[in-house]
């Protein structure tokens, strides 16, 4: 009997031996659905704010998409979520999507997952789901290029216990909670469970295999700089560091060749510019679009790129072409209170930040740049040096707690001044100060 006893302990125990833990999948090791409601609230806000694309967004509602989104990601990484939402061809079939709006969208997220702290190898799965889904998005005649995730910096995994803290405090801030929604006819996705039905999109993501050519490998020749960027305001106290443009110049401009030019608009609704912050390259076209029943005059007095498109009506779209570098203050002579501002390059190696104020440029080559970081309230410039494969880190202050706004001027000398009312000031007691918004400089 003891020897019995004996051998089954031993069989137990060999049998223990030869048990391997099961390898956590991509949705455990990004954080949970989390830290992937955060991520997607990140990556949505940036792409909002793209004008290149974000016109694909016009009419459609923002909270909806994020659920879509979380779904669809929880799903695909093999979370325990099931994607309500329609297949993407049917969702993209709509619009007139290029692989350069592709593109931009990819890159949008990949500055999202470096924030964020992402590992390569989580970038590189998730980079290869969505490649498989270019084919269904992009519905012109266009090259299916593979999507390249470079190695720009060491970063930590996001495991399921250990959030990166960035993750950690955008869920503290922010609950994000992600309700179960009944389900709904048309695309239907089981997570890790096996999907039975064949057109099942997220399904066929799961079960394919990545292609080896949208795995991302590592850059040794270029670099890259990323940073977080502190505005202070009135009393030194911080505030958001939203539409701070940053750019980088390298000190011998051999390093980095211009690329083709390009047209940009921007549209003038509601007497709003927008978007209000452009970055552009030399010999690229702006036009302005007036989307107002009324008339506009677009005209810039900056001494780079002086022009005046005169006075005209809505639905017109006159444009300029940037020939020299320079920061070009745009505005409407027929509205005060109307401005973006245009940064022009030799080539284009910018940012623009968000409320956080976390900036990130990859394919930079090896040598020194000059970093320049405006705000309308401030300014700062930094030089740095990038080697090859690496990421520099730079957190820098804006302090624009000395910046005093007044009102610009217009063509011709200057605005005439309002008559002056006389008011009962307990039914008006609170008066707007005038110039607040206006030219600030």
């Amino acid at each position: 009997m003891r020897k019995r006893w004996l051998i089954l302990s031993c069989v137990v125990l060999l049998a223990a031996c030869n048990w391997v833990k099961p390898n956590p999948t991509l949705y455990q090791r990004l954080g949970g659905q989390a830290a992937i409601v955060a991520v997607v609230d990140d990556f949505v806000s940036r792409v909002s704010t793209d004008c290149n694309i974000n016109t694909f967004f016009d009419g459609v509602d923002i909270v909806q998409l994020k659920t879509h989104l979380v779904e669809q990601i929880c799903a695909g990484t093999g979370g325990p979520c099931e994607y309500t939402g329609r297949d993407m061809k049917t969702v993209h079939d709509e619009f007139s999507i290029e692989a350069k709006h592709f593109d931009a969208t990819v890159d949008h997220l990949i500055v999202t997952l470096h924030r964020f702290q992402v590992g390569q190898a989580e970038q590189n799965e998730l980079l290869a789901i969505l490649g498989s889904m270019k084919p269904d998005i992009v519905n012109t005649a266009t090259e299916k290029t593979p999507i390249v995730a470079k190695q720009l910096i060491s970063t930590p995994t996001i495991t399921a216990k250990t959030p990166p803290k960035t993750v950690r405090n955008a869920v503290a801030n922010k609950p994000a909670t992600q309700k179960q929604r009944p389900k709904k006819r048309g695309v239907k996705t089981l997570g890790v469970k096996k999907q039975k039905e064949k057109n099942n999109v997220v399904s066929n993501i799961v079960n394919k295999a990545p292609s080896s050519a949208l795995v991302a490998k590592q850059s040794k020749a270029q670099g890259a700089i990323q940073g977080t960027i502190i505005l202070l305001g009135k009393d030194k106290q911080p505030v958001a560091a939203g539409k701070i443009i940053v750019t980088v110049t390298p000190a011998e401009r051999a390093l980095i060749s211009p690329r083709v030019s390009k047209t940009f608009e921007i549209a003038m609704q509601n007497k709003i510019y927008t978007p209000s912050h452009l970055v552009v390259q030399q010999g690229d076209t702006v036009t302005f679009k007036n989307m107002d029943r009324l008339k506009h005059n677009v005209f810039s007095s900056s001494p780079e790129n002086r022009f005046d498109l005169g006075t005209y009506p809505r639905g017109k779209r006159p444009g300029f072409t940037f020939q020299n570098e320079g920061l070009v203050k745009v505005y409407c002579n027929l509205h005060k209170r109307m401005f973006t501002y245009i940064q022009v390059m030799y080539a284009d190696r910018s940012a623009i930040t968000q409320a956080d104020g976390f900036f990130f440029m990859r394919d930079l080559p090896p040598g020194r740049y000059t970093l320049k970081a405006w705000h309308v309230s401030a300014e700062i410039t930094r030089q740095f040096v990038v080697t090859p494969g690496n990421t520099v880190n730079m957190d820098l202050t804006l302090d624009g707690s000395l910046f005093i706004p007044k009102i610009r001027s217009k063509k011709i000398g200057a605005y005439p001044p309002k008559p002056i009312k006389t008011f009962d000031a307990k039914k008006y007691p609170a008066v707007k100060e005038e110039g607040r918004f206006d030219e600030e400089f």
